[in-house]
């Protein structure tokens, strides 16, 4: 059985993904998700990435990291030109980092041999910027992230600080057994 930890808006706070990283060690994780958002508000920006990068996590950009990478180019919407964060963040980023944040795909299919396919977007599918949420679903805005359960034995565990993670430090660990995953 595939044991998956499904991370995302970690905001560059390297204490709370600390805090992760040492609760996620009882669960015996396979492989590492960031589902966007490694970096931003929080001051470890670079380290959150050298934390990913070393660990060898797939990762996605989310919002933040599209506010750093298009801030002040001609993808820079015109509702941006107040924001005061970018500069900061790429500064504390530098070129390497910021390069390594360009190759990052918007959106995951992870295929492990022993679960469905499971897309991991950030926001909405094909909108980092738009939220989810699941009980205030639109037609326009979709479902965001749905876990489908199923009595029969798990295919898939995830381990998920979402809600959890916060830029005070606090995190949070929840274990969901589900076959099949679905994610639309």
């Amino acid at each position: 059985m595939t044991r998956l930890a499904v991370l995302a808006d970690i905001h560059g706070n390297l204490p709370a993904l600390q805090a992760v990283i040492k609760d996620m060690a009882q669960f015996a994780v396979d492989q590492v998700v960031v589902a966007g958002d490694s970096v931003n508000w929080g001051p470890f920006s670079r380290e959150v990435m050298e934390v990913v990068s070393a660990g060898g996590w797939a990762a996605i950009c989310g919002n933040n990291e599209l506010y750093a990478l298009d801030f002040e180019t001609p993808r820079m919407p015109p509702h941006w030109s107040s924001f005061t964060l970018p500069p900061i963040l790429r500064e504390q980023l530098g070129a390497d980092w910021l390069n390594a944040i360009a190759c990052l795909p918007d959106e995951l299919c992870l295929r492990f041999l022993d679960a469905p396919a499971l897309r991991v977007f950030h926001g909405v599918p094909g909108d980092p910027f738009q939220r989810s949420y699941p009980a205030q679903a639109t037609a326009k805005s979709g479902p965001g992230l749905r876990l489908s359960m199923s009595q029969q034995s798990s295919a898939l565990t995830v381990i998920s600080p979402w809600n959890g993670m916060s830029t005070a430090g606090t995190s949070s660990i929840r274990v969901q057994s589900a076959s099949p995953w679905m994610a639309s």
